[in-house]
């Protein structure tokens, strides 16, 4: 119900759609009917507000098995005419603390433009501009300065970038890529 009275037409599923947000404006009820009565949800209201800003992607991430040979890789592009801090990181040994079984556990990142490798690393080292950086943008923490993880904190001019893992000895198992945004 739109308003506490008037049916939405067509209304019949969990899931409601419109085409035009500047129409869906206002409070929404839903109505449960069945042989044994009726039943009605809290209101939920939408609003439509405008703003100049669209907001901004921080983070991309992608989780994978890298086979014998295969790379992991996570495509990414720096927009506008300003160059931009990311931190660009290759977990394996870290996913242990989250259960996940087979992990890869010497994760090589590289930084690629076009084919250029412009950076690479294949063990964080417990390097506090990672640790901050990591915390700045909300990343979880990597608790083993000796674990063989991958991170880059680089500034770059805008373009398209990809970061590619691969196992560093020819190992197999899962990894997980990450960008994030830097502010």
């Amino acid at each position: 119900m739109l308003n506490g009275s008037t049916p939405v037409p067509g209304a019949t599923g969990p899931t409601l759609e419109f085409a035009d947000a500047s129409a869906a404006v206002g409070s929404y009820t839903c109505v449960a009917t069945n042989a044994s009565g009726t039943a009605a949800s809290d209101a939920a209201t939408i609003s439509l507000t405008g703003s100049a800003d669209l907001g901004r992607l921080v983070n991309i991430s992608c989780r994978a098995v890298v086979g014998a040979g295969g790379t992991l890789i996570a495509g990414f592009v720096i927009d506008g005419s300003t160059a931009r801090t990311v931190l660009v990181r290759a977990s394996g040994p870290a996913l242990g603390a989250f259960g996940v079984a087979g992990a890869l556990a010497d994760p090589e990142l590289g930084l690629y433009f076009g084919p250029a490798e412009l950076d690479s690393n294949s063990g964080w080292g417990g390097d506090p501009h990672v640790a901050a950086a990591a915390a700045a943008v909300g990343a979880f923490a990597w608790t083993s300065p000796a674990s063989h993880d991958s991170a880059l904190l680089v500034t770059l001019p805008p373009g398209a970038y990809t970061a590619q893992v691969s196992g560093a000895s020819g190992d197999t198992g899962v990894a997980l890529i990450e960008v994030y945004e830097v502010p």
